[in-house]
């Protein structure tokens, strides 16, 4: 219990910006847990280093804590835990702009999700196996972003199957989302309209106004790229009242 409290006061240290307090913290919650041999909580206390290491730009902290992360979860047998963890080292490559890496960490969790037999974590690494080719694609240069947001739709487009098949709207949401934004990156725009509509929709199901108002104002941004000026106007407003709305509290 101590631990799992230092980790929450990490936590609310971490969304102050105090990040060395949330740091020592987090390295507080992870000897406890170590102490008890809980590797489980070890892994939980390493995630969290890593994700504040990764806020802090100390980005190899963030790959060896990530790394550590994993490693504890491979000694408990968890495959569905090993996939997040995997996913947490991408995100950390993607945040140390390692586009590379990320994409092979996203890969990896590909194959794990398979392995556990896991649709929900496969659609999950399908998506950010997407993500990551876009960002591989920026990066290299703007003569690959063609290539690589056309890798980047295939998978999208698989998770969005997945998730229709176990009627998980969020996540079709999501797949529509990145197929949308990938297909805007290729100015493929009336597919890319399409596809960003399908996921305001899902979201709308949903009721995640959040995700809705990204989703919307993605498509307010695809409109203005067809220079359909008024109607982008329009959708943008939208957007603009879904993401004030995510604060009601009512």
């Amino acid at each position: 219990r101590e631990a799992g409290c230092a980790l929450n006061i990490a936590s609310i240290r971490a969304a102050g910006a105090k990040l060395e307090d949330a740091i020592a913290l987090a390295q507080e919650a992870q000897d406890l847990y170590r102490e008890n041999k809980d590797k489980a909580g070890e892994a939980k206390a390493l995630r969290m280093l890593a994700e504040l290491y990764a806020d802090k730009s100390d980005f190899d902290q963030a790959i060896e804590a990530a790394k550590d992360m994993r490693k504890k979860l491979q000694e408990t047998g968890n495959l569905r835990a090993e996939v997040g963890a995997v996913r947490t080292l991408s995100g950390v490559y993607t945040a140390a702009s390692m586009a590379g890496e990320a994409l092979r960490s996203a890969s990896e969790a590909i194959v794990l999700a398979k392995k556990a037999h896991d649709k929900t974590l496969l659609a999950e690494s399908l998506i950010l196996v997407s993500e990551t080719n876009l960002a591989l694609a920026v990066q290299d240069s703007p003569d690959t972003l063609a290539k690589g947001s056309d890798r980047s739709v295939k998978p999208a487009q698989e998770a969005y199957k997945l998730a229709k098949s176990l009627g998980h709207a969020r996540l079709m949401g999501s797949a529509k989302y990145q197929e949308a934004y990938a297909k805007f990156m290729t100015v493929k725009l009336d597919e890319a309209v399409e596809a960003a509509t399908a996921a305001v929709e899902c979201f709308r199901q949903t009721d995640e106004r959040d995700r809705e108002a990204a989703a919307t104002i993605l498509l307010a941004e695809i409109h203005h790229g067809k220079s359909e000026e008024e109607k982008a106007l329009e959708v943008a407003n939208q957007g603009v009242m879904l993401a004030k709305a995510c604060g009601d509290t009512e």
